[in-house]
């Protein structure tokens, strides 16, 4: 959700300090924002244009592949596709990419389309601030207070079916010898909304994990995967595919920002 505002948010800056609509300029900007992207392609509908000055945009749509947001974030395919924008320019322009949300005068709705693959989605593991994320998540889904443990080499290996496998190294000092952890789970979506992990099973060090213990493991990690959780800040999602083979993860979602003054209304696209 950050990476789609800051997409849309740059773009609607470019319009709103410029005054003018090309779409190869705007492509350009969001190229000099991204740490390289392969191909993309930004088209802005809007007719007639003078709206485009008071915020008021019909579509916007933006398709590319090889996005790497970061250094170490590389997505396959990203293609996004807006309702009708109105948006406060000014405000924008003043106050920056952040006041994206407390700009918008009425609530966005766009589709999204995503793309990732098995080697890019470990690559983005191997970074040391993705495994500090994991770590700190670890933490509180095991409920083991000031307990912690260092994330070594985690890697997935999708086996289709809407299955993977996870596969990591857990470490309590430097010198403790490691856990090897492999678990294995299925990933099912329920009415558009939540992640349900099921069906895990694992093992540490080749021996099996109790199913009572990956059970209750896979729900917490599930609860916080529900995607209902991002209301209270003004956003509401809705996963309308998800497909899994052995190579990549196909997503498509909608999803609909208000201001947060504003209610929030998600309209199937």
């Amino acid at each position: 959700m950050e990476l789609i505002a800051i997409l849309l948010s740059s773009l609607l800056t470019l319009i709103s300090s410029t005054g003018l609509l090309i779409d190869k300029a705007i492509a350009n900007t969001l190229r000099s924002r991204l740490e390289e992207v392969e191909q993309l392609e930004v088209r802005v509908d809007n007719t007639p244009s003078y709206q485009i000055l008071q915020g008021k945009i019909n579509r916007i749509r933006i398709a590319s592949r090889g996005v790497q947001p970061t250094p170490n974030l590389r997505i396959e395919v990203l293609e996004i596709e807006t309702d009708p924008i109105n948006i406060d320019l000014q405000n924008l322009r003043q106050k920056g990419i952040s006041s994206f949300q407390e700009s918008l005068r009425e609530p966005v709705t766009a589709g999204v389309r995503l793309v990732l693959t098995e080697a890019d989605i470990n690559q983005a593991l191997a970074a040391k601030a993705i495994q500090s994320r994991i770590e700190e998540l670890l933490k509180k889904l095991s409920g083991s207070g000031s307990r912690s443990y260092e994330v070594v080499n985690p890697q997935i290996d999708l086996l289709g079916d809407d299955r993977l496998k996870i596969m990591v190294q857990l470490r309590r000092s430097q010198d403790a010898e490691p856990l090897n952890i492999n678990l294995e789970l299925g990933v099912k979506v329920v009415e558009g909304r939540t992640l349900d992990l099921i069906n895990p099973v694992g093992t540490a060090n080749g021996r099996a994990l109790s199913s009572r213990l990956l059970n209750g493991f896979a729900e917490r990690l599930s609860s916080r995967l529900d995607l209902r959780r991002l209301e209270k800040s003004g956003t509401m999602a809705k996963i309308l595919q998800l497909d899994q083979d052995q190579d990549e993860i196909e997503l498509a979602a909608i999803f609909s920002v208000a201001n947060r003054t504003q209610p929030t209304v998600t309209q199937d696209k």
